[in-house]
């Protein structure tokens, strides 16, 4: 069930822009609902073993077990064989009952621990538009490892095709859950690729594969990893190359790269984050672990809202940057060459997605509370923020503007008197003081 909370918070959403999510039907009839998506026009609809095999039959993926085995790593059907591991250990194996399995055991705790999730209701309507017609990327902001499986939650709900995820490689640790995962979607990728070429070549043909089938979206975090401290990383490039490839080449007229933003009220790892902050090593990816963390889910851990913001073409973005797909018309099939140049068109892209992103991103009640005791490191005594508030118009404004929702959220603060409570969760006491440490780590005196 929905908590008491939620309604107030989507009376605040301005000409009811968000749709809000599903949290008040039995968990099974949610799970065994109809999911009957409108399918790509272009699709070819491949299974995952089909999928593996058209990689490894490809001309690039032939031509380097070839070379590999001149290098002498062994006979051709050794690296062969190695090849057809490999793919096995990435590749997904989509599985409908396995993703109405994973919703089933997940959603009572989505239900208890959030207020409701938000999503665009002109984002899912550009969304669906684009899936059905062109190849798509997803590219969401990534605090959470909720992450993950909130994009196919939301999808699966609103009836669009589900998304293959590239994930680490830590997941495949976890027993049962790692199979879970990859029938729910998500395919495998290890950290860093190093000077395995037949692992690389492998992996970007699986990559491209995956895209140019149209039969589903294809969904990868540019950060690369989670923000711990809830700041914009800088965005990782090799997958990114790795989806241009294929256009730059002509085998797709356009990919659609459809930014996300994520914003969480309060993370579930944020206890686990300011750890970790501290200097202390983060723990390895369990299915012990993820049980106990789930069990230990008792507090309000707020609204998420989510923007599938403004789609970006990528053919849009390489014509006006004088980007032409003509020198690769005489690369050789089996080979792939990004030149120079591209290559800084991609690293633009990356930005102009990240930017997209952080338009798209809600500041919340406690976020602003925080900057305004940030501000004042002798302390505020409680009523302080409201009068600070108040009499700083111009700071609302420049934050209104700049991260959409933000005035709703101030408005429902200054209207119950919840600057005051917020204060009192920071500082656990009347006065709470504030100080910076070491790489920007908030720390408030008192109980957090």
């Amino acid at each position: 069930m929905a908590k008491s909370g939620s309604s107030a918070v989507s009376s605040e959403l301005p000409g009811n822009q968000y749709v809000r999510l599903d949290f008040q039907s039995w968990n099974v009839t949610y799970a065994l609902r109809s999911h009957a998506p409108e399918k790509n026009r272009h699709a070819r609809e491949l299974s995952a073993a089909d999928s593996k095999e058209e990689v490894f039959c490809s001309t690039r993926l032939q031509r380097i077990v070839r070379e590999v085995s001149k290098d002498g790593k062994g006979s051709e059907k050794e690296v062969e064989k190695e090849v057809r591991e490999m793919l096995d250990e990435m590749g997904h194996s989509m599985f409908l009952p396995a993703v109405r399995c994973l919703a089933l055991l997940l959603r009572p705790f989505i239900c208890s621990a959030l207020r409701g999730i938000f999503v665009s209701r002109e984002g899912l309507q550009q969304l669906r538009g684009v899936v059905s017609q062109w190849p798509v990327v997803l590219l969401p902001s990534h605090r959470s490892y909720l992450d993950f499986l909130l994009i196919s939650y939301i999808m699966f709900e609103h009836n669009i095709k589900l998304p293959y995820i590239a994930a680490g490689q830590d997941f495949m640790k976890m027993k049962l859950v790692s199979g879970l995962l990859r029938q729910s979607g998500a395919f495998f990728m290890r950290r860093t690729f190093g000077a395995d070429r037949l692992y690389k070549a492998a992996f970007s043909e699986y990559v491209k594969t995956v895209l140019c089938s149209n039969d589903a979206p294809l969904e990868f975090f540019i950060e690369g990893t989670r923000s711990r401290t809830a700041k914009t990383l800088h965005p990782k490039l090799g997958l990114l190359s790795m989806v241009v490839e294929p256009y730059l080449a002509g085998l797709v007229p356009d990919i659609m790269l459809v930014p996300v933003s994520i914003s969480y009220q309060r993370t579930l790892e944020e206890h686990l984050f300011s750890r970790e902050l501290l200097g202390v090593p983060k723990p390895s990816e369990s299915t012990r672990g993820l049980m106990k963390a789930l069990s230990m889910i008792r507090e309000d851990y707020g609204s998420i809202f989510v923007e599938f913001c403004q789609p970006v073409s990528l053919h849009d973005f390489c014509t006006s940057r004088g980007v032409s797909r003509v020198p690769h018309t005489v690369f050789p099939k089996d080979k792939s060459l990004i030149l120079p140049q591209e290559r800084q068109v991609i690293l633009e892209l990356s930005h102009v997605i990240l930017d997209h992103t952080h338009h798209g991103m809600h500041v919340y009640p406690t976020a602003m509370t925080a900057a305004l005791l940030l501000q004042h490191g002798s302390g505020l005594e409680r009523g302080e923020p409201r009068t600070i508030f108040s009499s700083h118009p111009l700071f609302l404004r420049v934050s209104a503007s700049v991260y959409r929702g933000a005035d709703a959220e101030i408005r429902e603060v200054k209207g119950t008197g919840g600057i005051e409570r917020i204060q009192d969760a920071l500082g656990g006491r009347r006065r709470a003081e504030s100080r910076l440490c070491s790489e920007d780590i908030i720390q408030f005196t008192g109980r957090f």
